[in-house]
């Protein structure tokens, strides 16, 4: 399934200039006294001066003038600029948190993930069980496996793999019982979990202890 993680727009460039000013106006007085984040000293207060500037300016170019556009176009790369490492602090403190976050006053913009693909199971051991005619397996546990699925059968199906039975464990191990003396089993394993299969392990072979 995949994983929903929470963060803030970090990236204004594209807004219109009259939308950026209001947004970086409403970012400021958002963060101001906010004890959900902390910053560096001045951090803010460039902030809030490069937002007054920028409005300032961008009020400057109803009148026209290529000075003025000149000037609110610089101002709006360092507020811009601003904004995005301030937005960048602020989800690195938020730490996935959307309550949080959306304290800020910062844009939302969520994310998915694919879990990642199981590895191919790794330390498989199969071998004589306790008792007389039990087979015993066992694999290194994986935090994100819901099931180990171990597969079995006489060795002279190993030409056809997918005649071995299965059995289906919550558990890193398992033992299988009442099984032929004198055989010599082949044996495997395979996770499943989030909707992921891994690849199957390495082969192992044993007999069980007769009766």
């Amino acid at each position: 399934m995949a994983q929903k993680i929470m963060k803030v727009k970090i990236n204004y460039e594209n807004m219109r200039d009259s939308n950026l000013s209001v947004f970086a106006e409403d970012v400021v007085v958002q963060l101001t006294g906010n004890t959900n984040f902390t910053f560096t000293e001045g951090v803010l207060t460039s902030l809030a001066t490069a937002s007054t500037t920028y409005a300032q300016k961008l009020a400057a170019t109803l009148g026209g003038g290529k000075v003025n556009t000149a000037e609110k176009r610089a101002a709006r790369i360092t507020l811009v600029a601003l904004l995005r490492s301030v937005a960048q602090q602020v989800n690195l403190q938020g730490n996935n948190d959307e309550v949080i976050l959306k304290t800020s006053g910062f844009m939302m913009a969520y994310e998915t993930t694919e879990p990642k693909p199981l590895q191919v199971p790794t330390d498989f051991e199969a071998r004589p069980g306790s008792n007389p005619l039990e087979l015993y397996m066992t694999v290194k546990s994986h935090t994100q496996v819901d099931s180990y699925v171990f597969c079995y059968g006489p060795a002279d199906t190993a030409g056809n793999l997918s005649n071995l039975q299965q059995r289906v464990s919550a558990d890193n191990s398992v033992t299988i019982s009442n099984l032929e003396p004198n055989v010599k089993y082949v044996c495997r394993v395979f996770y499943t979990g989030r909707k992921k299969v891994s690849e199957f392990s390495s082969l192992q072979y044993s007999y069980v202890m007769p009766a």
